[in-house]
């Protein structure tokens, strides 16, 4: 444990209000990266640690010119299932205030945490900007040419997950051979590009990207990946399925198996996590297979799409003043 590590949770002890905590942890936090030399970062320097994650407060930020630091959770993504884990360290739920996507997980917190303030902003997308040069850099590869996307199941940290390259890859290009689409592009995450599935792509002459890093970065080359696609695809119920519906990007999700490895007691906390709810996850699984089946892959259907805001949503994406006062309720609360 590094010394700021130490530091900070020393801070926890101390005999002061939870958000006086948070201040000060946030001031070592500044303090560190001056020292380090990471001083330009210092302007995504979070109340709450996980809130920088995928550039979620500071896309949110930028967008409604909100000055200070969120005083609420910003989950990361959908999570299915019913899942009410925590995001990040369970101190970060003291402040009883969460900043989530739609309806259903308004729902789901609302069970879990009936004394917080749950606020809906819609898909995180939807305040990031494009990274415009990258976006050039995919299209000029496609040469005019019709892409089809391809979000595989992803790895996390503690975790590996693998799955059928050969029989994804298989469906993938029946689908293209049945919408004429010319190209197929693989979108990995960043743990995936390491530890060997980038590779069994490559073999097969797939052509990888990745939005990188869980930075600031994330979601406008996410952005720039789903925008540069004509359909996209994948073989795992995510986050990435609304943002693609989102963009209006038509999607189509297949069913397959899939294994998952990993060492210590962090693989096993989370994989007793995800066993415990996986009966409800299928559930819901098998009712998105249903509505986004390889039957329908030119456009998005009504049904579709009120689905989506549900889970997503799409309704409650705010407008940059309505932004800020969401902000300023959470700071003034």
């Amino acid at each position: 444990m590094t010394k700021r590590k130490i530091f900070e949770k020393c801070i926890w002890w101390l005999p002061i209000s939870h958000i006086s905590k948070f201040k000060l942890s946030r001031v070592v936090n500044i303090i560190y990266n001056t020292i380090s030399g990471n001083s330009r970062r210092n302007g995504n320097v979070p109340i709450i640690g996980c809130n920088s994650n995928y550039g979620h407060e500071y896309w949110i930020k930028k967008y409604s010119k909100w000055k200070h630091p969120v005083y609420g959770v910003i989950e990361h993504g959908v999570y299915f299932g019913r899942n009410t884990n925590m995001v990040g360290d369970a101190r970060d739920y003291l402040l009883k205030k969460i900043i989530t996507f739609g309806d259903y997980r308004e729902e789901t917190l609302g069970m879990a945490f009936p004394e917080h303030s749950v606020i809906k902003i819609g898909p995180r997308i939807a305040y990031a900007e494009t990274d415009s040069k990258f976006l050039k850099q995919l299209e000029e590869e496609a040469k005019g040419e019709k892409v089809l996307t391809l979000f595989p199941a992803h790895s996390l940290e503690n975790f590996k997950c693998e799955y059928d390259v050969d029989y994804l890859i298989s469906q993938a290009r029946n689908v293209m051979v049945k919408y004429k689409l010319k190209r197929l592009r693989i979108c990995l995450k960043e743990q995936d590009m390491v530890n060997g599935t980038a590779e069994l792509f490559n073999r097969m002459g797939c052509t990888v990207v990745t939005a990188g890093e869980a930075s600031i970065d994330f979601l406008p080359r996410l952005r720039a990946i789903i925008e540069a696609s004509d359909v996209t695809m994948s073989n795992s119920l995510g986050t990435h399925l609304g943002y693609c519906i989102y963009l209006h990007k038509p999607h189509i999700l297949i069913k397959q198996n899939r294994t998952h490895t990993g060492l210590g007691k962090d693989f096993v906390k989370e994989y007793e996590i995800c066993k415990s709810r996986e009966k409800q996850f299928q559930k819901e699984e098998k009712m998105f297979l249903n509505y986004f089946s390889s039957d329908n892959a030119m456009y998005i259907t009504e049904e579709q799409y009120e689905l989506c805001d549900y889970y997503w949503g799409f309704r409650h994406v705010k407008k940059p003043s309505e932004m800020y006062k969401a902000l300023e309720s959470l700071y003034r609360s």
